[in-house]
Formats: structure tokens, C-alpha cells, sequence
């Protein structure tokens, strides 16, 4: 009877099938690391071949419609982060390494002005300062205010 992963992985005796529980535990349990590394392998696989293809353009603050480019480019790298499991350094790494043009020409000047690394920030700490430097100051309250007028918006 061949392991599969239903059979090996049940809770208890580690669901040996019939007729195997004669086996060294040793064999079994490499046989069943085997197995399960081969499946983490292909999924991981299928994972990276998607974030190849989901992943965000560079942000380059230029166009004819900036604060609405960088609130899609923001809620690209949020669901792109999310699907790559990245953690708040990488977050960071990766968000910067997605600016272009004059948005990172501003990142530099901005980090240097300040006298810090270009390293030194989060993804959240370089979200809220690329929304203090694109977005007007009362895109916020304009937004809600255009949503809020919308016949068939929020019913009061």
C-alpha cells in the first residue's frame, strides 16, 4: 500500500496504514518527510510563479493623476506583501527598491536631508511619507466627501 500524505499525517500512530506498522519508525518517518517536502516544493513553486507575475510596477510619482497612482501602487505592494509572506525589513527593502524616476530622486534627497540611512525605514514609515509628499492635504476629506455625495453611497 503506497504512504500518501492523508495516511502518514493522521494524528495518533502517525496513521500507518495496514501491514507497515512493522516498518522501523526511521524508514516511516523519512519516507514521510520525503513526501511532505515534495508537496511544500511544488506549492512554494506555484507561489513564486505568481508573484513573478503580480508583481507592482515602480512608483514613479510623475503622471496626470499622481495621488491616485500612488493610493493603487500602495494597495498593489499591500496585496503583493501579503502573498509573499514578507516581513516588515523586506516590506521596506522591497518598497524602495520600487521607486523610479523622481520618486526615488526624492527618496534619496529626502533620506539624505534627514541625515538617515535610505535603509532605515519600514513599508509603513515610507507609506505615510510618500502620502505626505503625493497626496494633497485634503485628499483624505475631498475623497470622503465625493463618496459620501454619490447617490447610492452610504444610506443614512
Amino acid at each position: 500500500m503506497p504512504f500518501t500524505r492523508k495516511s502518514i499525517c493522521k494524528e495518533g500512530n502517525l496513521g500507518l496504514p495496514t501491514g507497515v506498522s512493522d516498518l522501523p519508525p526511521a524508514v516511516t518517518l523519512s519516507q514521510a518527510g520525503v513526501s511532505q517536502e515534495k508537496e511544500e516544493f511544488g506549492r512554494d513553486k506555484d507561489i513564486k510563479n505568481l508573484l513573478k507575475t503580480l508583481q507592482p510596477k515602480a512608483f514613479t510619482g510623475e503622471g496626470s493623476d499622481v495621488p491616485k497612482d500612488l493610493e493603487e501602487w500602495i494597495m498593489s505592494m499591500d496585496d503583493y506583501f501579503s502573498l509573499a509572506s514578507y516581513n516588515s525589513v523586506a516590506r521596506g527593502i522591497m518598497g524602495r527598491a520600487k521607486l523610479d524616476g523622481p520618486a526615488k530622486l526624492w527618496w534619496k534627497l529626502s533620506c539624505q536631508s534627514r541625515g538617515i540611512s535610505e535603509n532605515a525605514h519600514s513599508w509603513e514609515i515610507l507609506k505615510e511619507l510618500l502620502q505626505e509628499r503625493y497626496l494633497p492635504l485634503n485628499y483624505a476629506t475631498t475623497k470622503m466627501n465625493n463618496f459620501l455625495s454619490v447617490p447610492g453611497g452610504i444610506k443614512r
